[in-house]
């Protein structure tokens, strides 16, 4: 089996990086990093917390093109998309003309420091979401001048669920350019964490409640009927919340389908589609029952890296996915490839 593709890596943006990259008058100015670009909001140093536990290598310093492409020859993928870490964030940014620079300079470092360096690197873009028209423009000119495959709404930390009508000229901009939005996880979902007083227990719930927000909200808006063209990947929260959520909003829909005159298909139609896309954990036991129930053209594979793995540590799990014997050849081919692939639409030479 050949032709691994990455749906979902990272770059670490450092501040001292993206301010040369940023329009003037800002440009290079360093009284900016006396504060963060963009704060993670959540409370928690996870730096911090990597470093006293024996973790910090896994996180330290810089990450270049070649540490990206020499992970990609270690582990045997002909390629990766890659999502920023503190960019996640953007849509804490309450000053729309700041959240414009940011997102403009991080989309030119990423395109300058990864994109020229590699084919096999491909670039997901930030956005200033708080300002539609002007997400709508950095999304076409990341799109059509830096050669993105794809854009970025973040799951958490947004003042408007993304089924708001306030988002329309996003979401009509990538349909006509037929590139991807992607929902990914990241900062402070709609949810009161400050009862947990450890990071584990955030860990456990701030991805997948996130992604349930924004899915139950754009199921029921009917951005998904709206927008019949429009590839949407929802990554980092693995997949069985799905089920959880096809269960809900399917029952739900057949008591109350009066109140969602917008939606004009079953949540499970939609779900079941091959147009949404989500990311499939490896070594996750209930991943044949969830290929039963959604089908496998909608699932891929999303390294994660550097976040917490090592090259090596994902060989291992690649390895032991190939040997699963309660997933199909097929099934095991497009999860680790294809369905990136047609996510992203890559062409299967680059």
């Amino acid at each position: 089996m050949s032709g691994f593709f990455d749906a979902d890596g990272h770059v670490y943006e450092l501040d001292y990086q993206l301010i040369e990259y940023f329009d003037p008058p800002f440009r290079g100015k360093k009284e900016l990093l006396r504060q963060p670009l963009i704060n993670s909001g959540d409370g928690w140093h996870r730096i911090s917390l990597g470093v006293s536990r024996g973790q910090g290598s896994m996180m330290a310093g810089e990450i270049t093109a070649k540490m990206w492409i020499d992970a990609l020859d270690e582990i045997g993928l002909d390629g990766t998309v890659l999502y920023p870490t503190l960019g996640l964030n953007i849509g804490q940014v309450r000053d729309p003309e700041w959240a414009a620079i940011v997102a403009r300079g991080y989309n030119n470092w990423l395109h300058d420091k990864f994109l020229t360096a590699s084919a096999r690197l491909k670039g997901i873009a930030v956005l200033p979401i708080q300002s539609p028209s002007q997400a709508a423009e950095e999304l076409r000119r990341a799109v059509t001048q830096l050669g993105m495959v794809g854009v970025l709404m973040p799951a958490a930390g947004v003042n408007r669920l993304l089924g708001d009508p306030f988002y329309y000229p996003i979401y009509d901009a990538a349909q006509e350019l037929d590139v991807t939005i992607s929902v990914h996880t990241g900062g402070v979902p709609q949810l009161d964490l400050r009862f947990f007083d450890r990071l584990i227990d955030v860990r456990c719930l701030q991805h997948p409640i996130g992604q349930m927000h924004q899915m139950v909200h754009l199921m029921f808006s009917g951005v998904f009927d709206r927008y019949p063209n429009l590839r949407m990947a929802f990554l980092e929260s693995g997949s069985a919340w799905v089920l959880c959520m096809l269960e809900r909003m399917q029952r739900e829909y057949e008591h109350w389908r009066a109140l969602v005159p917008d939606l004009k298909r079953e949540p499970k139609e939609h779900l079941k589609s091959a147009r949404l896309f989500f990311e499939a954990e490896l070594e996750d036991e209930l991943l044949p029952y969830t290929v039963q129930v959604l089908g496998d053209k909608g699932l891929v594979f999303a390294s994660d890296f550097p976040h917490f793995t090592r090259p090596a540590q994902i060989s291992q799990s690649l390895k032991r996915f190939q040997d699963r014997p309660d997933l199909s050849d097929d099934t095991k081919r497009r999860i680790l490839g294809e369905n990136a692939r047609r996510l992203y639409k890559i062409d299967q030479m680059q």
